[in-house]
């Protein structure tokens, strides 16, 4: 019976460790910028300040916050962030835990 008890914890236990990745997950992506003069805001709304612009073609390590904002960080290591509509994602990947941009950052 203890024997049992182990396993199903274990099995819980992986279940858990399963879905705390899916739920923390984060893509970080290389974009394109698909158009000119792409406001890249202070923080994700289409009222904050805007920052800088980018143009069409440049291409910048990001993270998907959603289907409406994704960010990066500016030269200062502040993020920055943009509407994820006016970019084509070149490549991809997926990580769980703390987010990757921030600690290359430092």
């Amino acid at each position: 019976m203890q024997n049992h008890c182990q396993r199903l914890l274990g099995l819980l236990l992986i279940n858990f460790l399963l879905f705390a990745a899916i739920v923390n997950a984060q893509t970080i992506c290389i974009a394109e910028i698909a158009t000119n003069n792409l406001n890249v805001r202070a923080a994700p709304n289409a009222d904050a300040d805007v920052v800088t612009q980018l143009n069409e073609g440049q291409q910048i390590v990001a993270t998907l916050l959603d289907d409406e904002w994704a960010m990066t960080y500016a030269d200062n290591n502040v993020p920055v962030y943009f509407s994820a509509e006016f970019i084509n994602v070149v490549s991809e990947i997926i990580t769980t835990g703390p987010d990757i941009l921030n600690l290359m950052a430092e």
